[in-house]
């Protein structure tokens, strides 16, 4: 476990307490609503839907932040990449 943590830490430069207290992301991969839901990460952002985009991009963006992930490369789907990867870390400690 310490050495989960101490992995985090190193990567993320933040301590996962701290990350937990300022997310409201989720990810509860036994909800029925997931895809819906635009504070899950399993959100499916509708194409037709330019403000469900333009939140979507700004509630990933800030969870970024939280997490010390870097957001000036790349799209929003290699943002989700960089959260994803987090969680999997998250989720062991």
């Amino acid at each position: 476990m310490k050495k989960v943590i101490a992995v985090y830490v190193a990567k993320h430069g933040k301590l996962y307490d701290d990350v937990k207290s300022k997310s409201k992301l989720w990810h509860d991969h036994m909800v029925t609503t997931k895809e819906m839901d635009i504070f899950h990460i399993d959100y499916k952002i509708v194409p037709e839907d330019e403000q469900k985009k333009w939140d979507y991009s700004k509630f990933i963006a800030a969870e970024c932040r939280i997490r010390g992930l870097d957001i000036h490369a790349g799209s929003i789907k290699d943002w989700w990449e960089k959260i994803h990867e987090c969680i999997s870390m998250e989720q062991k400690v």
